[in-house]
């Protein structure tokens, strides 16, 4: 006599596995999620804590150098640059379509 094996594995195995993920598992990897979160929040209010305190203008102006390095302006190409700048200049001298407009324009393109 032949016996046949299921292609998949009986519900209550099923049942199980997707108990043991659904407790076990999962609540630790958001939990994770979470605090990692959480410790970064924690971490920005103690450094702007700190940041109020300080006295010497030395440290704010290196602070704020980090700054201006982190900006994604320092980030972009030139030819990237001036492409927005020539945006910018364009919608000042009022060079600008309606969005339905270039939306019919593309349409064929989307």
């Amino acid at each position: 006599m032949k016996k046949t094996i299921p292609c998949h594995p009986p519900a209550t195995y099923r049942r199980n596995v997707m108990h043991k993920v659904k407790h076990h598992i999962w609540p630790k990897i958001v939990i994770f999620e979470k605090s990692t979160d959480m410790n970064i929040q924690s971490e920005k209010l103690k450094l702007i804590e700190w940041i109020t305190r300080i006295q010497d203008s030395s440290i704010i102006d290196k602070l704020l150098k980090v700054k201006e390095e982190l900006d994604w302006w320092n980030e972009i190409s030139q030819d990237e640059k001036d492409s927005i700048e020539k945006g910018l200049q364009d919608v000042k001298s009022g060079k600008t379509h309606q969005h339905a407009d270039a939306k019919k324009l593309y349409e064929k393109y989307l």
